[in-house]
C-alpha cells in the first residue's frame, strides 16, 4: 500500500513544474517515450508532458521502483550536449534534433532489500557504481583520482559476533571492464588468548586444583571457550601417563567444567590441544573466575606447564 500511495504521490509531482528560471521534473522511469518516462519531455515544449521548452540547467528527478528495488536519480538538462545516449548517465529526449540531453549528476540509493537483522538489527544502504549501476559499493571515500567509492561489502551476512575487515585498496576490475582501486572486505572473528604458568620450567607438574585463575572483564562478557592449548617444557623421562588439563568456571558459587574432556599432553609429548569444549559451559560473564586445574601427571612427571584458552567473541 505504501509503494502504491508513493507512485501515485510521485506520478502527480511528474507532471507538475516549478514555473521559474529552471524548470524541475519529475519522472517514473527512464526511457521508452511514454508518459511519465525522462525521455518524453519534450525539448521544444508543447501542453504535454511539459508545457515549457527544456532549457539548459532543468532538472529532473527520477524515481524508479521494481520489486523491492527502488531507484532514485538526478539529472540535469544540457542544451548543448550532443552525446550519444548511453544509459543512465546520457539520456537523449524522443525529439532530439541536433543537441539537447540529460546528464545524470547523482546516483543515490539502491534498493533497501537487506533485511535489517543481516547486519546485528541495522540496515544496511548500498551505492552503486555510476559507471555501469550494476556493481553496488558502499562505506569508502575516493581514492587516487577516479573518484570511486574504495569499499567493497563482503559478500556474505557476518556470523555472531563477526566484525568487518578492510583490505589494501588494490585495483579491480567492474563488469564494464573498468579497473578501479577498491578494497575487498571481509567478515573476521574477533578472539582473545589468556595464557597462565602454571607451573615455571624447571618446577615438577603437580595434580592441583586453581593454581591460576583470571577474572572476566566486562568488554568479554557473552565470549565463548573455542579452544585450549596445554605445554610442557621437560618431559623430564616421563615414560607412562599423561599430564591432563581442565578449564573451570567459577560463577559466584558455582562451578562448572568448562572442558567436558581435558586437554591430554602424553608422557612423550610437549603439547596438545585434543580437548572438548563443553557448549553448555562455554560461556563467560562479566566477573567469572577461570580455573585451570590440572587432574593427572605422567610417571615420571612433566617439568613445566603454561595452558592458553582462547575466547571468541559472540
Amino acid at each position: 500500500m505504501k509503494k502504491l500511495i508513493l507512485i501515485c504521490v510521485f506520478v502527480l509531482f511528474a507532471f507538475s513544474n516549478v514555473h521559474s528560471a529552471v524548470n524541475k521534473y519529475g519522472c517514473i522511469g527512464l526511457t521508452g517515450g511514454t508518459a511519465g518516462m525522462l525521455d518524453a519531455l519534450d525539448i521544444t515544449g508543447a501542453s504535454t508532458p511539459n508545457a515549457d521548452n527544456l532549457a539548459e540547467g532543468d532538472v529532473a528527478e527520477v524515481l524508479t521502483i521494481s520489486g523491492s528495488t527502488v531507484n532514485f536519480y538526478t539529472y540535469i538538462f544540457d542544451a548543448s550536449g550532443t552525446d550519444a545516449e548511453s544509459s543512465p548517465n546520457i539520456i537523449r529526449p524522443d525529439d532530439y534534433a541536433t543537441a539537447g540531453v540529460w546528464r545524470l549528476v547523482v546516483v543515490n540509493a539502491r534498493g533497501f532489500d537487506v533485511p535489517p537483522t543481516a547486519f546485528g538489527g541495522g540496515y544496511s544502504y548500498w551505492l552503486e557504481d555510476t559507471d555501469n549501476g550494476s556493481n553496488y559499493v558502499g562505506w569508502g571515500s575516493p581514492v587516487s583520482n577516479n573518484n570511486d567509492l574504495i569499499l567493497l561489502l563482503p559478500t556474505s551476512d557476518p556470523a555472531s559476533g563477526q566484525v568487518m575487515a578492510f583490505g589494501v585498496p588494490s585495483s579491480v576490475t567492474f563488469s564494464d571492464n573498468a579497473a578501479k582501486d577498491a578494497s575487498q572486505s571481509t567478515w573476521i572473528t574477533i578472539t582473545e588468548p589468556v595464557a597462565w604458568t602454571i607451573h615455571d620450567s624447571d618446577v615438577d607438574t603437580a595434580v592441583a586444583d586453581g593454581k591460576q585463575f583470571f577474572a572476566v572483564p566486562a568488554y568479554m562478557n557473552g565470549w565463548e571457550l573455542v579452544d585450549v592449548v596445554a605445554s610442557v617444557s621437560d618431559l623430564n623421562s616421563a615414560a607412562s601417563g599423561a599430564t591432563t588439563v581442565v578449564i573451570r568456571r567459577v560463577r559466584g558459587a558455582t562451578a562448572a567444567n568448562m572442558t567436558s574432556t581435558g586437554v591430554t599432553v602424553g608422557f612423550g609429548e610437549y603439547t596438545a590441544s585434543d580437548e572438548v569444549v563443553d557448549t553448555s559451559n562455554d560461556e563467560l560473564a562479566t566477573g567469572d573466575k577461570i580455573f585451570v586445574d590440572i587432574d593427572t601427571v605422567c610417571s615420571p612427571v612433566h617439568k613445566g606447564a603454561s595452558v592458553t584458552a582462547i575466547f571468541e567473541k559472540r
